[in-house]
């Protein structure tokens, strides 16, 4: 049906005329209705009416006073009928279920107007959802010339009709499912607001500084600008949330997704690099310009990202803005239509998304990093492919559930809120690891039995703060940071951290105390003593003059009791030994190997060589708790050492013999990693050293073979005694590496000594073989 006028015909395609339907002794005749009879819309029904609701109408009926009206009511029939329009044509005489008709109304002619009887009909209607033509009908007599009676009169049906589109009931945001979004979206918007408040308490805070603070910003502004589109993509659109959702979804998406390719970017561009001869200011200033290059190489990415946005937004939508088809057929009105010209730049700008997606996702996977760098790759890895993930099952959906408006509504609103939450997790995610330290050493505070194992803790107190508040839980600290000290793991994360500080010689020595603790010999002792003692050292280490001169003294009266020939014959024995660990080129585990005493000695100058420098050391490892341990708890090597820890927590609850089992297997991967040349220590010639003696004494510790060991090399000292004296020292965190349950149910010394010599026999079996197959 097509408007014409005020009134709209509705069969064959006539929509200038009213009908008729004459009616005579039982024959009907159809026919343009005769210039004496006229039907209009006062008020017509609206174009297009929400589905079920009323709306009202109005229409008149105009008989020529030439013609004999006759019955009472003169008008005995008046109501509107509405057919599908896929039915055909709509007649007053069609009656089928297909059909919804109003009630029926009977009236006089209300007035005389221009020689015409008029009778104005008000009527209210409502329809389901579909598309519809609407006739009013009415119905009259006309008697048989001058006769008032209704024999052999002729009926009249008189019709007009019009278009009609019942839509669905919709309000903006109206269904449940949509309000369901809208609570996930409220949820996504706290989370962004709990990021920012992190970020501004953090902003400091050396995690926030290295990954450039302005990128992270657009990152988490990015995630905001992106949640926002559920609001405009919707089953409810308009022209201006068209326009809206287009340009919050461009620009939302750049902000959010460009900083993580960015990052992913670095990981070729900026690759860790160690640098080991380089002096402290030179470092620094390369350090500095390495950081200045990748905030210019992220500003020009950004800003390029940002400019193609702009230039193809501001044309698109001047020029060629998406808008509603109001005479859409559907049942929810959630897709913007486009012409030609938008179509090519809303083509053009997904393929550039789509681009960076991509080489997002290859660069990310092609990336590698090794050590503490490899947590920040797997940070970025994971934010990409679930972003990636999210577009493809969007794709997906759109073209195979097209019709399923309500489904592809809710994928597609998870799809966003999921990938704004998972774009920005990194953030968190790195902020948890940096937290992973101190819940390590909050951990070891409620697990280790914590003694005053530093005299000198006592004498440091008032000089550590003002308020006893603080002193205590400075002091608290300190403690924890004993202990956890004395694990090889902490030391050699803080070596590395120092490298980059040029401050190594504070962490070197006490690690040299702490090896020469389990092997004490006057060799090792004139070797730390040249090194770090004495000022002309290659390494001295900062501590006060009278400590200094004190184990100077010390290690004189030593010497002068034990002899310089026992030093030159036992560097000489060394010096052999790691000629033969040269030419096997791989590690050698000793487990009860017995080095040659070349002197006697006795107990009493065993007590003081192993004490010889525990003032130098207890001064030094105050200074590395004083200088090194803040910021080696927010540095990236802090995140290092926690992840061990908390995989070393996995341990805990097993048996000592599955602990054994899982030592040897760690052993034989060492050994195939260096053979495979993926040890890379080219510029570190201690690393065969240090683990063949880390390894060494991890099993013998394990598996209490350590005790016997040193009782042969001290003669005078049994083994019970000499595992009484090194159960006093040996520090807490060994002691404490154990469960509780272990400790409550710990084998027997006859298990532990099978154990042992299994453990013996299988190493001696792997260094005859030199394979792995044992």
């Amino acid at each position: 049906l097509v408007a014409s006028g005020t009134g709209h015909a509705y069969l064959q395609g006539d929509f200038e005329n009213t009908y008729c339907w004459r009616t005579i002794s039982g024959d009907q005749l159809r026919e343009v209705c005769p210039e004496e009879i006229k039907m209009i819309w006062i008020e017509p029904p609206p174009s297009t009416v929400k589905a079920d609701d009323d709306f009202d109408t109005k229409y008149q009926l105009r008989v020529s006073t030439t013609l004999n009206v006759v019955g009472y009511p003169q008008v005995s029939h008046a109501n509107l009928h509405a057919c599908p329009v896929n039915m055909g044509q709509c007649i007053p005489q069609a009656d089928t279920e297909l059909i919804t008709t109003s009630a029926e109304k009977k009236m006089n002619f209300t007035a005389i107007e221009n020689n015409f009887y008029v009778a104005d009909i008000q009527d209210n209607f409502k329809l389901p959802v579909g598309s519809f033509n609407i006739i009013a009908h009415t119905r009259f007599y006309v008697g048989n010339g001058t006769s008032n009676s209704m024999e052999g009169a002729t009926r009249y049906d008189v019709a007009i009709g019009r278009p009609i589109e019942s839509q669905q009931t919709q309000d903006y945001l109206g269904e449940t499912i949509e309000l369901f979004i809208v609570a996930l979206a409220g949820i996504d918007y706290l989370y962004f607001i709990f990021l920012l408040g992190l970020l501004v308490v953090n902003w400091n805070a050396s995690f926030v500084r290295d990954n450039i603070r302005w990128l992270t910003i657009c990152n988490i502004f990015g995630g905001i600008i992106f949640t926002t589109v559920v609001f405009f993509k919707n089953l409810y659109m308009t022209d201006v949330t068209c326009q809206l959702f287009v340009s919050f979804a461009a620009v939302g998406w750049t902000f959010l997704f460009t900083p993580l390719f960015i990052k992913a970017m670095f990981f070729h561009l900026f690759s860790p690099k160690r640098n080991k001869d380089v002096d402290e200011h030179k470092g620094a200033a390369l350090k500095a310009r390495e950081h200045q290059r990748k905030a210019m190489t992220a500003g020009a990415i950004m800003g390029l990202m940002i400019a193609i946005d702009v230039i193809v937004l501001s044309i698109w939508l001047s020029n060629y803005p998406p808008y509603i088809d109001e005479t859409q057929q559907e049942e929810y009105r959630d897709r913007c239509h486009y012409s030609s010209e938008a179509s090519i730049f809303a083509g053009f700008m997904f393929a550039i998304k789509a681009c960076v997606v991509a080489l997002a996702l290859i660069t990310a996977l092609a990336a590698k990093s090794d050590g503490h760098h490899k947590m920040a790759l797997t940070r970025i890895r994971h934010a990409i492919i679930v972003i990636a993930i999210a577009v493809c099952i969007v794709l997906i959906v759109e073209l195979a559930f097209r019709d399923d408006k309500e489904f592809v509504f809710l994928i597609r609103s998870l799809a966003i809120l999921v990938s704004t939450v998972c774009g920005t997790m990194w953030l968190y995610q790195e902020w948890q690891e940096r937290r992973m330290l101190s819940r390590v050493a909050e951990n070891a505070a409620n697990l280790y039995q914590l003694e005053d194992t530093m005299k000198s803790i006592n004498s440091m107190e008032p000089s550590i703060s003002e308020s006893y508040e603080q002193d205590k839980k400075e002091m608290a600290s300190m403690k924890v940071f004993n202990e956890l000290f004395s694990s090889s793991i902490i030391r050699g994360y803080l070596y590395r951290q120092s490298l980059e500080t040029f401050d190594t010689e504070s962490v070197e020595f006490c690690s040299a105390v702490i090896e020469f603790r389990h092997d004490p010999t006057l060799t090792r002792a004139q070797t730390i003593m040249d090194t770090f003692i004495f000022n002309n050292g290659d390494k001295c280490v900062n501590i006060s003059s009278s400590v200094r001169s004190k184990t100077e003294q010390r290690f004189e009266e030593l010497l002068n009791q034990n002899g310089h020939k026992t030093i030159e014959a036992q560097k000489e024995a060394d010096r052999e030994e790691r000629k033969d660990d040269a030419e096997a080129h791989r590690f050698i585990i000793y487990t009860n190997k017995v080095k040659p005493v070349f002197h006697k000695t006795t107990a009493e100058f065993d007590k003081k060589l192993l004490k010889l420098f525990d003032a130098a050391f207890m001064e030094t490892r105050r200074l590395v708790y004083l200088n090194n341990w803040r910021p080696f708890r927010e540095s990236d090597y802090g995140v290092a050492a926690a992840a061990w820890f908390e995989w070393l927590e996995y341990m805990t609850d097993y048996s000592l013999e599955e602990k054994t089992w899982v030592a040897e297997d760690i052993l034989r991967r060492i050994r195939a990693d260096q053979k495979t040349s993926k040890f890379e220590n080219k510029g570190d010639t201690n690393i065969g050293e240090r683990a063949r003696t880390g390894f060494m004494r991890a099993s013998q510790a394990n598996l209490g073979s350590r005790h016997s060991s040193k009782s042969s090399r001290i003669p005078g000292v049994d083994s019970r005694s000499m595992r009484q004296t090194n159960s006093k020292r040996e520090p807490q965190s060994f002691r404490g590496l154990s469960s509780m349950s272990d400790r409550q149910s710990q084998p027997s010394m006859a298990s532990q000594a099978v154990l042992a010599g299994q453990f013996a026999r299988a190493v001696k079996a792997v260094e005859s073989s030199g394979s792995e197959k044992v």
